[in-house]
């Protein structure tokens, strides 16, 4: 059973991912976006992520955390 996101949730999902976009093309940079309470469980997941963006083969890479 496929699930379906309800649809403000899905305006608010695209708002931010235009954002993001929009940010990450002014920052020449990649963006990592987080809304919530910072929690030493996460710290697997922001570390998996950042080593992810540094394993890309580009000329310059940066990442920005705001």
């Amino acid at each position: 059973m496929a699930t379906t996101t309800p649809l403000m949730d899905q305006v608010i999902f695209d708002s931010v991912e235009q954002a993001e976009e929009l940010v990450e093309n002014s920052l020449n940079s990649d963006v990592m976006y987080y809304y919530g309470k910072p929690r030493t469980s996460y710290t697997p997941w922001f570390r998996d992520a950042i080593e992810k963006v540094s394993e890309r083969k580009a000329k310059e890479i940066r990442l920005r955390f705001v």
